[in-house]
């Protein structure tokens, strides 16, 4: 695919307008939407100071009783975005509901492994492991284009 950008003095700032043939479209689509989720960052706050943390960096959400954690490779912040909040904040994105309390970014992942129970063990890039439970395993299959019918 060729590329080529040029200046528009008629665009808004902010604005970008692209063209494609048809038979390009959801490919193009796939490299704009990953553009913009490179960008957006989320509040989240340690020791009393609030941070942006880009979405890319964030490993998992989690609910312990009436709080909710942002895990990144290093840290854990807390946010006050309730996780059914973020669920739907980052439903088209590489982020899904594992578990109750638990949302996951796809992209953290290693490898996957069968558990008890219908359960998956998602072993992560920064070595911590992760269950996904079996009401959850078919959406899994789905994000990770795995196949099956998802039993």
């Amino acid at each position: 695919m060729n590329f080529h950008v040029k200046q528009n003095n008629n665009l808004a700032i902010g604005e970008v307008d692209i063209y494609c043939h048809p038979n390009n479209l959801e490919e193009v689509t796939k490299i704009v939407m990953g553009l913009e989720e490179q960008t957006e960052k989320i509040s989240v706050k340690k020791d009393g100071v609030t941070y942006l943390i880009a979405k890319r960096k964030i490993l998992y959400f989690e609910a312990v009783e009436s709080k909710i954690f942002v895990y990144t490779e290093k840290d854990v912040y807390e946010t006050t975005w309730k996780l059914y909040e973020l669920e739907e904040k980052f439903k088209d994105s590489s982020f899904f509901r594992c578990s109750k309390s638990m949302i996951l970014n796809i992209e953290w992942i290693e490898k996957i492994a069968p558990g008890f129970h219908g359960k998956f063990e998602a072993s992560l890039f920064n070595r911590e492991k992760v269950i996904i439970s079996r009401q959850y395993a078919k959406i899994l299959k789905q994000k990770l284009n795995l196949g099956g019918e998802g039993k």
